[in-house]
């Protein structure tokens, strides 16, 4: 998997994501829609707003298949 550019595409919203955010590192979050007449959202991190915002997501790999 490749790093997604946040200027060249967003994930769904509400999609549990790899984000990275320069000095900050990796997280896992979403990008959340905000309630209002705009098409735009918000990331977060465990329901917290992540204060910087990142440059790069990619989707968080299939998990392992059971025996």
């Amino acid at each position: 998997m490749k790093w997604i550019d946040v200027k060249d595409k967003l994930p769904d919203f509400y999609e549990i994501v790899l984000i990275f955010c320069g000095m900050a590192g990796m997280y896992m979050g979403t990008y959340e829609r905000i309630e209002n007449d705009f098409d735009c959202g918000v990331w977060k991190d465990h329901h917290d707003v992540i204060v910087i915002p990142p440059t790069h997501w990619m989707p968080l790999p299939e998990p392992p298949k059971g025996e």
